[in-house]
């Protein structure tokens, strides 16, 4: 890229994420805080591209900066009609800055924050899940110019994204726009996104503990934030754990400022960071309760109850009323107990995870559960949760928030695929807001005899846990002292090589126009981008296949009328646990694939041992 591409593209990507947020501040009167900005304009964009696809114009690039740059005009005369007092910046910034020795926490913060700049940089996008859920929702955005297949419930929207899915695209809304600054889907432009975020949670944590303690209170609350192999790794990985960890330290910042300035309108900021909480996943419709625990505690007006609940929804509920409208369930694709509609398929898929790796399994057993979240949430929550218990008496709504995430954590193992380990991620609020708790008590250290060591310790912490979180989640216990320069970047190599395997070629080019059957997401996704024509097993089209009285030969002939060519079956626990207990696909299995690895078999539809078993099928009726 030019030097004035690379100037467009950030003054696109920076003018999309700060300046409508920025205006929103000055509308409300509200101090000048990247922080508000940023979490402003990222709520405002999301429901703006919701508008705009509810109005059905295409969501191009010239049609979403109109519209943005629209917004903006908006919220200026909005703002100039009201002739609001000009807002000072939250902190002067005046004074000199003068090296203390509580700046030595600050070596610990930029070992950890390097390490998230490491790994976004040379692994961006690097969770499991990124690649068929996050990022490809993004490249769909940009591909269709439209929203209109997401969430997928029509046999029609899975034909454009295969996973069972309902959360809310704000991560993706972001990638988007980004997307559309830079002029193409290249998952470099993502980069900026994710080191932005990171920024802001680590200026939030200071904030937060700053606010309570003191500058020396903020630096050590960076120290402690850096020790936690889980946070750098759960930011870096360009999910949605970086937006739940920052909405929720900064809803519990802002309602701390309206402790100072209660007529600041910071209550109204508290209830969008709650309800942006609430777009970057479904669980993150809790902090609002956790909000709203901390102003019944703080004995908060009527009026500011009504600032921070008014807010919150009218930022979060646009797109849970969309997803009830479309979908029949406001949280779709989660069953919630059977009164609102689900696909029976991904539910299925949802049980069997559940009894094959949830909490009810051996694995998940109390004592792993709290030697995973010491080992690799590392010292944040201990100190953090003391620090609270310390000073318990104004720390209350800060340790139901703890409470009440690390009970969203154990509730997401049942759902995550991914394992385990995988699952810590959802701690990432917890961990934040306990080493903002955890920075005065920590400062006071420094004080002690032989204080000095208390930095050294962090740092040495923060250096365990960025090497640690390089290697996270496939190889957490690595001893990374003994492997060679990124090493830790082989897992993605393998999946660049599997990607680039030769046979989805062949598979593409054999199939011509005609669709291919897949299993799981991975598939799906790689063979609509190497221009086939995939269909999720999670469609309503192949619901059939999973009838209890589904016979091999009228399927297959049913899959041939709808111009199937092939069925891709990954050997996975899916293969192993599910397929086989439906008829259709125990009589497909039995037969001779074209194809056998040990990763996939391959059935097709015009060839091979489906004929001879179909045959057999017929003379046996």
């Amino acid at each position: 890229m030019t030097i004035l591409g690379s100037l467009i593209f950030i003054s696109l990507l920076g003018a999309g994420f700060l300046f409508p947020g920025w205006l929103l501040g000055r509308l409300l009167n509200t101090p000048a805080d990247p922080g508000t900005a940023f979490l402003g304009s990222a709520a405002l964009l999301l429901n703006l591209l919701l508008l705009l696809d509810g109005w059905n114009v295409a969501l191009t690039s010239g049609h979403v900066a109109i519209a943005i740059a629209i917004l903006c005009a908006v919220l200026a005369i909005a703002t100039k009609l009201r002739r609001p007092a000009p807002a000072g910046p939250v902190d002067s910034g005046t004074a000199k800055f003068r090296w203390q020795r509580h700046h030595w926490f600050l070596i610990a913060a930029a070992i950890g924050f390097g390490a998230i700049g490491v790994k976004a940089t040379l692994d961006p996008l690097s969770g499991y899940d990124t690649y068929f859920r996050w990022n490809f929702l993004a490249q769909q955005m940009w591909q269709e110019a439209n929203l209109h297949f997401y969430p997928p419930i029509t046999g029609h929207d899975f034909l454009y994204y295969g996973w069972c899915d309902g959360i809310a695209p704000l991560v993706s809304s972001l990638y988007f726009w980004a997307y559309l600054s830079l002029g193409k889907a290249a998952t470099a432009a993502t980069i900026p996104v994710v080191m932005g975020q990171a920024v802001l949670l680590f200026a939030a944590v200071y904030k937060l503990a700053a606010q309570r303690g003191g500058a020396a209170s903020g630096c050590a609350a960076l120290a402690i934030l850096a020790s936690s192999p889980v946070l750098l790794w759960g930011v870096a990985i360009g999910q949605e754990t970086g937006l739940t960890a920052l909405s929720l330290v900064a809803m519990f910042l802002f309602i701390e400022r309206h402790r100072a300035t209660p007529d600041a309108g910071w209550l109204v900021w508290a209830g969008l960071a709650a309800g942006t909480g609430a777009l970057a996943r479904e669980y993150g419709l809790a902090f609002i309760g956790l909000g709203g625990i901390a102003l019944l505690w703080g004995r908060n007006s009527r009026r500011g109850w009504l600032q921070f609940a008014l807010t919150a929804a009218l930022v979060a509920f646009p797109w849970y009323v969309r997803n009830w409208l479309k979908t029949g369930n406001p949280l779709y694709n989660q069953n919630l107990g059977g009164f609102f509609p689900a696909n029976p398929i991904q539910a299925e898929y949802s049980q069997i995870i559940q009894n094959a790796i949830g909490l009810g399994t051996p694995a998940a057993q109390p004592a792993f559960l709290a030697i995973a979240v010491a080992g690799l949430a590392g010292l944040a929550l201990v100190i953090g949760v003391a620090g609270m218990v310390k000073s318990y008496r104004e720390q209350i709504p800060w340790l139901a928030a703890v409470a009440g995430v690390a009970a969203l954590w154990l509730w997401s193992i049942n759902q995550t695929s991914g394992g385990l380990v995988y699952s810590l991620r959802v701690l990432t609020p917890a961990i934040g807001l306990a080493a903002a708790a955890g920075g005065p008590w920590v400062a006071q250290w420094l004080r002690a005899k032989g204080g000095w060591l208390v930095p050294v310790l962090l740092g040495l912490l923060a250096i365990d846990a960025a090497e640690r979180s390089l290697f996270m989640p496939w190889a957490p216990d690595a001893a990374w002292w003994k492997q060679t320069t990124l090493v830790w970047q082989a897992h993605r190599q393998a999946g660049e090589d599997w990607v680039r395997r030769p046979h989805w070629a062949t598979i593409v080019d054999a199939a011509e126009s005609r669709s291919v059957l897949v299993t799981d997401p991975y598939s799906f996704t790689n063979l609509k981008k190497q221009g086939a024509h995939p269909v999720t097993i999670f469609s309503p089209t192949v619901r059939f296949l999973f009838a209890p009285d589904a016979q091999l030969g009228p399927s297959l002939d049913r899959l041939r009328v709808d111009g199937m060519r092939f069925i891709l079956i990954t050997d996975d626990h899916l293969l192993r646990r599910e397929l086989p207990v439906h008829p259709f696909f125990k009589s497909l299995l039995a037969t001779r694939p074209l194809i056998q690895t040990p990763e996939f078999l391959l059935f097709d539809l015009y060839s091979g041992g489906l004929f001879s078993a179909q045959h057999s099928e017929s003379i046996g009726r």
